[in-house]
C-alpha cells in the first residue's frame, strides 16, 4: 500500500538513511510515527528503528495515536492502564490496553453526546521482528457500560478478539505487568 510506494519512491530517488533526518521528520510528526517506524521497516532499516527508540510499547503507542487520531492539543487524552502478558502459538505475545478520551467539539456534538472514555487494545508480538502488530489486532472503542468494571470488559474483549477463535491463548491472570504512564 501506500508504505510500499513512499518506500519505492524512496529508494528510486536515492534518499540516504541518515538517522538525524528521520529523528527530525519522527521529531516535528509525532502523529505520523507509526508511519515511519513502517517505512523504515520496509527498507530495512534495523538498526535505525532501534537508535530512533522504537520498542514494542513505543510501537504499541505509536500505532494507537494514528489509528485514533488524537490530537493533543485538542484536549485529547490516551493513558497506559495495563500489559497483558499472554501466549500466542508458543510465542510470547503482550496486548497493551489503554484508555483513551477525545474531546468532541461542541459543533460536532450531534456525532457523540459526551466526552467519554473507552479502552483500546493493542496486540505485539515482541519476538516477531517481522511483523510486530499482526493485522486485526488494534481494537478500539471499547466502552464500559455502568454495571460494568474495566476488568471484566477486558476478559470478555480477550475472548471475542479475533485471534482467539482461530487458536486458544493461555491467559495467566497473575501475569499483569504495570507500566509507566507517558
Amino acid at each position: 500500500g501506500a508504505y510500499a510506494f513512499t518506500t519505492g519512491l524512496l529508494k528510486k530517488i536515492g534518499i540516504k538513511n541518515e538517522i538525524e533526518n528521520w529523528r527530525k521528520i519522527k521529531d516535528e510528526k509525532k502523529t505520523e510515527s507509526f508511519t515511519i517506524y513502517h517505512i523504515l521497516k520496509d527498507l530495512e532499516e534495523e538498526k535505525m528503528i532501534k537508535e530512533l527508540g522504537y520498542s514494542d510499547d513505543s510501537i504499541a503507542y505509536a500505532a494507537l495515536t494514528q489509528r485514533l487520531k488524537l490530537d493533543e492539543e485538542e484536549k485529547d487524552s490516551l493513558e497506559f492502564k495495563k500489559l497483558l502478558k499472554l501466549e500466542y502459538k508458543n510465542q510470547p505475545f503482550h496486548i497493551y490496553v489503554y484508555k483513551y478520551k477525545k474531546h468532541i467539539d461542541k459543533k460536532y456534538a450531534y456525532a457523540k453526546s459526551k466526552n467519554e472514555w473507552a479502552l483500546a487494545m493493542v496486540g505485539i508480538m515482541p519476538e516477531n521482528e517481522e511483523k510486530k502488530i499482526l493485522p486485526g489486532l488494534i481494537e478500539i472503542g471499547i466502552t464500559v457500560k455502568v454495571n460494568e468494571t474495566e476488568e471484566e470488559v477486558i476478559q470478555e474483549k480477550l475472548k471475542t478478539l479475533r485471534f482467539l477463535e482461530r487458536e486458544r491463548v493461555s491467559l495467566n491472570d497473575r501475569d499483569y505487568g504495570y507500566m509507566y504512564d507517558y
